[in-house]
């Protein structure tokens, strides 16, 4: 157009009318459907294709998450039917209407393992070469060539210590109730060991578990003052050498039988056992150690929000994160573990 207009005023075929009108509508109609399209050139467009194409073929091959991994974190997310900023944002706020103790669960399984961050940072380098080598400022733009799932990951991982902070607030969910299970779990042992040494010192097991000696000693033609209590699991394993049955029966044959009239009340003397026979003591043990545990972590991170709050090196928004955090342990955390 340009090349017919150049035309058309050198040979002077016409004159412009100075009384030429067109209304705004029509004007821009008319620039719009006649503007002329600037075409790049073939080789360029060319290489420009197959740059992206290059591209996109590199990202769908470098697999950051397995196809499980990657369909799990998928299905946590529908489920909870939130998205990545979002569940990270509840986090960041402590917003317990978002952080129940099932959510909770679902988004630690969504934390990233080391070797996992580890790959998305490789990868994330090698597209920033590769795609951003000439932009300083690519903010998010890089993470959403990611699939949903990895931009989960990264948005969780950006949260200071979130592995912590999930565990610290699933602890502070089930404290009370863990609470009172451990201690009803041991009021229980407690009353049972009482009773059996009481039965034992005063009563009809004293002299059962006085017989059991006597028998040992008969058989390892032995003088032992008494024996460990885990012996008493082995009596049934100790088997007769004539007919069949075992030193166990034995010396309930003759608590039975020859000894019946002292050993008579033995039964009453245990009752009551039978739901701490239920209890297996090293397990509540280890639970009761690790209850103490969390509870040492809770303090050590309350600690550490005071220390940073004073302190001029924090940012603000580690500040105001921290603040968020503080106001739930006190508020919230306060009814269920205390400080």
């Amino acid at each position: 157009m340009d090349a017919f207009q150049g035309a058309g005023a050198e040979q002077g075929v016409w004159d412009l009318s100075e009384s030429f009108e067109m209304d705004d509508e029509f004007k821009d109609f008319f620039l719009q459907s006649f503007k002329l399209e600037q075409k790049t050139p073939k080789g360029v467009a060319a290489r420009r294709r197959r740059s992206t194409s290059k591209m996109e073929e590199e990202l769908k091959a470098t697999k950051v998450l397995s196809d499980q991994r990657r369909q799990n974190i998928s299905i946590v997310q529908k489920t909870m039917g939130l998205r990545g900023p979002q569940i990270a944002e509840a986090l960041r706020t402590i917003d317990m209407r978002v952080l129940t103790e099932e959510n909770l669960n679902r988004i630690g399984e969504m934390c990233a393992t080391a070797k996992e961050i580890e790959d998305i940072q490789r990868t994330m380098a090698q597209l920033t070469r590769k795609r951003f080598k000439r932009q300083s400022n690519i903010g998010d733009k890089l993470l959403q060539l990611f699939p949903e799932e990895e931009q989960m990951m990264v948005e969780l991982y950006r949260i200071k210590n979130v592995e912590d902070r999930v565990k610290n607030l699933i602890f502070t969910h089930t404290f009370g109730s863990d609470f009172a299970h451990y201690s009803n779990s041991v009021k229980l042992l407690h009353g049972a060991v009482n009773v059996v040494q009481a039965a034992s010192r005063e009563g009809q097991l004293g002299r059962i578990l006085n017989n059991v000696l006597r028998f040992i000693n008969m058989l390892n033609e032995s003088s032992a003052a008494g024996f460990r209590i885990s012996t008493l699991k082995k009596l049934s394993a100790v088997k007769m050498t004539k007919g069949k049955g075992s030193l166990m029966d034995v010396i309930v044959m003759h608590a039975t039988t020859i000894d019946n009239e002292r050993c008579g009340t033995f039964d009453d003397e245990l009752d009551g056992l039978d739901e701490a026979h239920t209890i297996n003591y090293n397990e509540t043990k280890g639970q009761i150690h690790e209850l103490s545990m969390n509870m040492e972590s809770l303090r050590q991170v309350i600690e550490d929000i005071e220390g940073r709050s004073s302190s001029p090196e924090t940012s603000q928004e580690e500040k105001q994160a921290d603040e968020h955090y503080m106001r739930y342990y006190l508020v919230y955390g306060k009814d269920s573990c205390g400080r």
